[in-house]
């Protein structure tokens, strides 16, 4: 045999060796790849909101980022966040888990994080509230603010408007967040906020919920007259409870009674008293001793005045003793420029015994507790 022919069949033969070995190296290349993604997406799959669909998406987004583990992973792409031209931050995960997350402000967020160093839950409220394209600094005073036991999301923007247009009364943090969950930033009786009677008795009425001129509790009961003898009438429940408090109060030595009819009163009624302090006193002056007609609490039949002998021993027992029966003093001397009414020691207003123990051992109004625990829930 030729030598020539010789070796042209050896390299062939070598050349046909190194094809097979070739084609299994990447037979084996393929099956590995392939055993690969499918122990990725046997792990996303084992986890709950996997999607199928997503499977390239979540494959691609581990490649780049495989020190996420994969319930964040899932997490991110399900979002939409492994579309971000600044790729995995970890604080995108903070920012998913907080309740009023948006999407669409998530560069927002990472700016304002950048900007304040603030915590994720922060950061989400003050830009989903739009503080972030305002001029309002981040530092001790808003982190005050934000950190007051009623502060509530839904009214950072008007504390922060309120802080700046007080701002020479150097108010603290308590003093405004309680200013403006009461109101205090709003016009009173502009008609801006109507009384919920569904609240039941924690129905709010005062200088900014105003109640409809016709209404008539469907569950008021004619008081005995051992407490009136000018036929008051009461909210049931509140009735039976001012009893339970009247019999508490006669066996330490108190005798209570109702002063005069001033139980529930109608919008008619109180438009009398209301003109007759007015004319008296002036209407600045009167309209801090009564309430104008539709913004009167004696409406809702939760509210009454009361006459106790041995009156400062009387009354200071009645406010240290009320909240055991769901009563609260309504207008305090402390808190005069909150409720917007004169120290009225006699004037108690029923709010169930859970309110009014609460009301009693923090000092905070109804009017505050209403805003947190009711509108802010």
């Amino acid at each position: 045999m030729n030598k020539s022919i010789k070796i042209k069949k050896i390299m062939v033969a070598i050349l046909a060796v190194l094809v097979l070995l070739a084609g299994s190296y990447i037979g084996y290349r393929i099956v590995t790849e392939h055993q690969r993604r499918s122990r990725i997406v046997a792990a996303f799959a084992a986890e709950q909101g996997y999607d199928s669909k997503l499977n390239e998406r979540y494959i691609a987004y581990y490649d780049s980022n495989s020190e996420v583990s994969v319930t964040e992973l899932l997490a991110l792409v399900n979002n939409d966040l492994d579309q971000l031209e600044t790729g995995y931050d970890p604080r995108l995960i903070g920012f998913l888990s907080v309740e009023g997350y948006e999407k669409e402000s998530v560069q927002r967020y990472l700016a304002y994080s950048d900007k304040t160093g603030a915590d994720e839950e922060t950061v989400v409220g003050l830009v989903n509230h739009d503080i972030d394209q305002t001029d309002v600094e981040y530092g001790e005073r808003l982190i005050a603010i934000l950190d007051d036991p009623y502060f509530l999301w839904n009214r950072v923007t008007r504390y922060c408007e309120y802080d700046a247009e007080h701002a020479g009364e150097e108010l603290t943090a308590r003093q405004l967040v309680e200013r403006v969950n009461c109101n205090l930033d709003m016009i009173p009786k502009n008609g801006d906020f109507h009384a919920d009677p569904s609240q039941g008795y924690l129905v709010l009425v005062n200088n900014y919920y105003d109640i409809a001129d016709s209404y008539v509790p469907d569950n008021l009961v004619d008081v005995d007259k051992a407490f009136s003898s000018k036929g008051a009438r009461m909210n049931t429940e509140a009735y039976e409870n001012l009893v339970a408090m009247a019999d508490a109060a006669k066996k330490v030595g108190y005798k209570v009674t109702i002063n005069g009819d001033n139980g529930y009163r109608s919008y008619s009624y109180q438009k009398t008293v209301y003109d007759y302090y007015c004319k008296m006193l002036g209407r600045e002056d009167g309209e801090k001793r009564a309430a104008q007609p539709g913004y009167s609490e004696h409406q809702t039949g939760l509210a009454v005045d009361l006459a106790v002998d041995k009156k400062a021993k009387g009354f200071s027992w009645l406010a240290e003793n009320c909240y055991k029966y769901g009563y609260i003093v309504r207008y305090p001397d402390d808190k005069t420029d909150i409720t917007g009414y004169t120290y009225e020691r006699w004037h108690f207003r029923y709010v169930g015994a859970q309110a009014a123990e609460y009301i009693h051992e923090t000092g905070i109004t109804f009017d505050e507790y209403y805003a947190f625990f009711i509108e802010g829930r």
